[in-house]
């Protein structure tokens, strides 16, 4: 007989009985739960559209101006050249075309659908350095995500616990690989520090130590300071909870991690976590083997996944045939990205690292990597501007998706009119949230006027900017249940 969930960490109660695993395929339909959460999730998403790919996924060709010059673009492209991923997307163009001109990477275009419907980023983009994370694949490529990595990704990311938040995920990560490889790198890599008073008491333990590395385990530490807690009467928050109950599934796992090298933890310098099959695997466990104080957690990830495909059962970009350049566009950017970050002179020769791509011993399945974004570029006088627009290409230039998709030609007259009033219909949106989001500040302000003006909802505005930040690592702020 399988035996029953366990109960969330911080509860106290006896836990309910319920039987664990995967449901039988014809009760797959969706719980109550699931489908009330994809429908939240499908109000307070929008839909992708492929004329946003520039300023959302990347552009092919970076312009000069702004502090962007065509050295620093014509580097990139040698960096780009260079790595495995130039050669994923021949291999992905070629593949369709031996397919009929139907994508064998139909696992990956799945997953880009659902990232930039939640996260309004690629998959490439959310597992990098921006994030702390970087993939890790299993046979020796990290070149595209495997089919596995791909589907497990997918149904965490629709599921409630993150309420369609990629810091909350992208934490929930990083502590997964943490817990399964034993690291005891300072953690997490931000100088900020959380509401939760059991992550603050773990990371302020982990702050003291002198020689960079920690006596105890990060799960240790958070552990102790859980318990810390708990005899001060403070109640740690649903993050914590999520966290200890991963931890406690990777450490009851047998299959017990491996001590990646110096090498692996790192992206050309920055700070990565090495994110595994493993990882996403023992996070799903969790979800599905635990009862959860808060109900509308408590759902699979499959029944999550399940009902997210019915709720949202329209078409949004990218096509199969769309889906080569996306990835390339992803790739670039991601290096602008770095070389914005790290300073990089463009003389300078760069070569292809060892942590562009990342090896596990054997589980996954079939390829893997990286993301990228559009980047803010510094200007003359240190501050950022929006990454500037791109050349149009020559009738000359190559096209390498030529023969997976025609060319386009000018939008007729009617087609632009169209577009115009597309957009100021999205305008007119924003300025509706914008205006509901200054209504429910100044309710706020009126019920709690001693409060004044707190940081949080100082950074409700914020936090709303337009194109992607290449420094913006995790902040506590940022993540959700803390």
């Amino acid at each position: 007989m399988p035996p029953s969930k366990r109960p969330a960490p911080s509860t106290l109660n006896p836990p309910r009985v319920k039987v664990r695993g995967r449901p039988a395929k014809n009760d797959v339909q969706g719980t109550a739960t699931s489908r009330e959460a994809a429908e939240r999730l499908s109000e307070n998403t929008r839909p992708y559209r492929h004329d946003s790919v520039d300023h959302v996924v990347g552009r092919l060709t970076q312009a000069p101006g702004q502090g962007w010059s065509q050295a620093h673009e014509d580097a990139m492209d040698r960096m780009w050249q260079e790595s495995e991923h130039s050669q994923a997307v021949v291999n992905m163009i070629e593949g369709a075309r031996k397919n009929k001109g139907i994508t064998t990477h139909g696992h990956l275009l799945k997953l880009c659908k659902v990232c930039l419907r939640v996260f309004q980023m690629s998959p490439i983009r959310f597992l990098s350095f921006s994030h702390g994370l970087e993939y890790q694949g299993d046979r020796g490529s990290s070149a595209t995500f495997s089919k596995a990595f791909s589907n497990e990704l997918d149904g965490l990311i629709i599921h409630p616990a993150f309420d369609g938040k990629k810091e909350t995920l992208a934490i929930v990560i990083q502590y997964a690989v943490i817990c399964r490889i034993n690291n005891r790198r300072p953690w997490p890599n931000t100088a900020s520090t959380p509401n939760c008073p059991a992550l603050a008491k773990m990371a302020e333990v982990l702050k003291t130590s002198e020689s960079g590395e920690f006596e105890d385990s990060v799960h240790r530490t958070h552990t102790d300071a859980r318990r810390e807690c708990g005899k001060g009467g403070k109640k740690p928050s649903k993050l914590s909870d999520l966290m200890h109950a991963v931890g406690e599934t990777v450490k009851e796992s047998s299959f017990n991690g491996i001590a990646d090298p110096d090498e692996k933890l790192e992206y050309r310098g920055e700070v990565v976590w090495p994110a595994s099959l493993y990882d996403l695997k023992n996070i799903t466990k969790t979800l599905d083997e635990t009862i959860w104080d808060d109900d509308s957690w408590n759902c699979t990830v499959e029944d999550a996944l399940h009902s997210y495909r019915v709720v949202f059962h329209q078409q949004e970009a990218p096509t199969g045939e769309q889906l080569p350049e996306y990835y390339e566009r992803s790739h670039k950017q991601k290096l602008r990205d770095w070389m914005v970050k790290s300073g990089l002179d463009p003389h300078q020769q760069v070569s292809d690292e060892p942590g562009e791509g990342l090896e596990l011993a054997a589980m996954d399945g079939d390829e893997a990597q990286d993301q990228a974004q559009p980047c803010d570029v510094p200007r003359g006088d240190g501050t950022t501007s929006l990454a500037p627009e791109v050349r149009p290409l020559s009738q000359a230039t190559s096209n390498p998706y030529a023969s997976l998709e025609s060319q386009e030609t000018s939008p007729p007259e009617g087609a632009s009119l169209q577009r115009i009033r597309d957009l100021e219909k999205e305008v007119a949106d924003k300025e509706r949230e914008i205006a509901n989001l200054k209504s429910e500040v100044a309710s706020l302000k009126a019920a709690n006027p001693q409060n004044g003006t707190t940081p949080a909802l100082s950074q409700i505005f914020s936090h709303r900017r337009i194109g992607l930040d290449p420094e913006s690592y995790l902040d506590w702020d940022d993540i959700t249940g803390t």
